[in-house]
């Protein structure tokens, strides 16, 4: 993404747009409607890659450390940077970005993208009037050399994204109008309402659409590797293959098939016999069975299909298509070998283990991992170990140290807070929120059970992998957790 506007994430996924699409994103400067997103997306799930200045990041982290009450050095673990810089071009997905200055109020930056054989620019927040950018040179306030550099904007490239707005610090549409009608009609010019658009009636020039439904398609070569590529690109997205070893790799490549699915096409049937294990790489689909309080929903690289497999039993739910579906699968022989004796094979045994619908249901009623995505909410239900009290007694007491995280799955607990009762938890809460637990915290408060308990219990080194892979998860555990608590006061 590049400078994603606010809430632009949950728009995504209500658009079926799986949030593993999205690993990276450019930051062209500091400003709420181009960075708020980016926030977001840092704590959506997964690790990110930011593309900016070293100018611009500090900014962003200087507002974001102000807004959450984080220090820095908090944040700069939520996301791994990549620094750009003014001429050197930069390679990412298969596309070569090439960054240059724009003219706005802070540090900007545009690009030209340069991809299997055509040329992309956005401009950013930008003030490209030459007459303005003139007096500003002779002012003394810009230099000679970013004068001509921004004169050479890249006109001749095949589609062009640039800005219109109020001037001084936009660029005003009459400008854009004044163009050559062969660079007007590569422009399609963003930041400015319909009606003051309508009311330049250029009909070389065309303005941004909201919507995926309008997002603007143009053909490209493919290169020569483009399959290869696409499966790495699978590869690098599945946790279970991050760390096996080149030549398992290559075995992979050996055992796997394209499959196509179409919309409302069973992909699973319940009661079947096992024998292929899949992994989503476009579309989306759900779990479907009657155990299920709230449906399962699989996007881009999820896999499914292992239980049968390892267990030699039945299907145990229907998969259906939500959408068109693109998957890789495995025959069941050649996936039983390739997982002999990996780290892998050992978290799928533990998985099916803990896994049930009972699993499934708590962590979706919870108040606390509803906010979670159903990938992380799955990855949850791997780590979940049974742990029952008896009669009465404390959980944990006050002060001691935190050695993990409970779920309740069924009774009452008590919070205390030397010696007073200050609440009450049920079934779906937990005892232990994560940023305490990752920074080897203790107990704020006691937590006193009178009758019997059940409990599932999360290690603290599998919270730390957890959170390791999902950085932004314990803030936005900790944000949500500390609104429900003024709401409740309300």
């Amino acid at each position: 993404m590049v400078d994603p506007p606010v809430n632009s994430t949950e728009w995504l996924l209500k658009s079926g747009v799986n949030p593993k699409f999205i690993d990276s994103i450019i930051l062209t400067h500091a400003h709420a409607d181009h960075d708020a997103g980016t926030f977001q997306k840092i704590l959506e799930e997964g690790k990110i890659t930011i593309y900016s200045t070293k100018t611009i990041i500090k900014s962003f982290l200087r507002k974001y450390s102000s807004f959450s009450g984080e220090s820095i050095a908090f944040l700069w673990k939520l996301f791994s940077f990549h620094p750009v810089y003014i001429g050197r071009t930069f390679f990412l997905h298969g596309g070569e970005f090439e960054i240059f200055y724009s003219l706005h109020s802070i540090p900007t930056i545009a690009f030209r993208l340069r991809f299997q054989g055509k040329t992309f620019v956005y401009s950013s927040d930008h003030q490209g009037d030459p007459s303005l950018q003139k007096n500003l040179m002779e002012k003394g306030i810009i230099s000679e050399n970013r004068l001509k550099q921004l004169k050479d904007f890249p006109w001749n490239s095949d589609v062009i994204y640039h800005e219109s707005g109020i001037a001084p610090l936009h660029t005003p549409l009459s400008f854009l109008c004044s163009l050559p009608p062969k660079h007007k009609k590569r422009i399609i010019v963003y930041h400015i309402t319909k009606n003051d658009f309508e009311k330049a009636k250029d009909p070389d020039l065309r303005r941004a659409a909201f919507g995926i439904e309008n997002t603007l398609v143009f053909k490209t070569e493919p290169f020569k590797y483009e399959e290869a590529y696409r499966l790495l690109d699978v590869l690098k997205r599945l946790d279970f293959l991050m760390d096996m070893p080149l030549w398992k790799i290559q075995q992979f490549f050996c055992i796997i098939q394209w499959n196509q699915y179409k919309k409302g096409e069973r992909i699973i049937k319940e009661g079947s016999i096992g024998n292929k294990f899949f992994i989503l790489v476009s579309g989306n689909a759900h779990v479907d069975t009657a155990d299920l309080l709230h449906n399962k929903r699989l996007g881009a690289f999820e896999y499914f299909g292992e239980v049968a497999l390892l267990t030699n039993s039945t299907r145990t739910a229907n998969i259906i298509a939500d959408s068109d579906v693109l998957a890789l699968t495995i025959d069941k022989p050649q996936f039983v070998n390739f997982i002999a004796g990996t780290r892998f094979e050992q978290i799928l045994k533990q998985l099916i283990a803990s896994r049930s619908p009972d699993t499934w249901n708590l962590l979706a009623e919870s108040r606390t991992f509803a906010i979670l995505s159903d990938y992380q909410k799955m990855w949850i239900e791997s780590l979940l170990k049974e742990k029952d009290f008896s009669g009465a007694g404390f959980v944990v007491k006050e002060g001691e140290p935190l050695h993990g995280m409970y779920l309740i799955r069924n009774g009452r607990v008590q919070v205390k807070k030397s010696g007073v009762a200050v609440s009450e938890l049920e079934r779906g809460d937990i005892i232990g929120m994560i940023h305490k637990i990752q920074k080897g915290g203790k107990a704020e408060f006691s937590f006193f059970h009178e009758k019997d308990l059940s409990l599932y219990f999360i290690s603290r080194e599998d919270i730390l992998g957890f959170a390791a892979k999902n950085p932004g998860v314990s803030m936005k555990l900790v944000y949500t957790f500390n609104n429900r608590k003024k709401f409740e006061k309300k």
